[in-house]
């Protein structure tokens, strides 16, 4: 009989990496948007990763990362202001990343300042 070889995954993925939010409609990168419907939240970490996600501190849902590492998520019915948002990966060994955490702050109407 033949001996047979196996590799065991004790290294965890990376944490999430290039979070990103759509529809940016503040200034590009501050993770401000208006809120008028559903946002979504991106990035990329280890190829069929399972995230977790998490928003102030309560799961919010998990998805899984395409065969390049890419995913997504989207958000409805998020209050006005600020949100903690926290993703972890976990491969398909069981190794939790550490999280990627981001504030997202969400306003329903522009707010204008006019000069006196």
């Amino acid at each position: 009989a033949g001996s047979r070889g196996f590799t065991v995954d004790t290294v965890a993925p990376d944490a999430p990496l290039t979070l990103a939010l759509s529809p940016d409609s503040d200034a590009p990168g501050d993770f401000a948007t208006r809120n008028l419907g559903p946002v979504t939240l991106s990035g990329t970490t280890e190829a069929g990763a399972a995230l977790t996600i998490r928003v102030d501190g309560a799961l919010h849902g998990r998805v899984f990362a395409d065969a390049a590492g890419a995913w997504d998520v989207s958000f409805a019915g998020l209050a006005d202001g600020a949100h903690e948002v926290s993703v972890t990966a976990t491969d398909l060994a069981g190794n939790e990343s550490t999280a990627s955490d981001a504030t997202i702050r969400l306003f329903s109407r522009v707010i204008e300042h006019t000069a006196w």
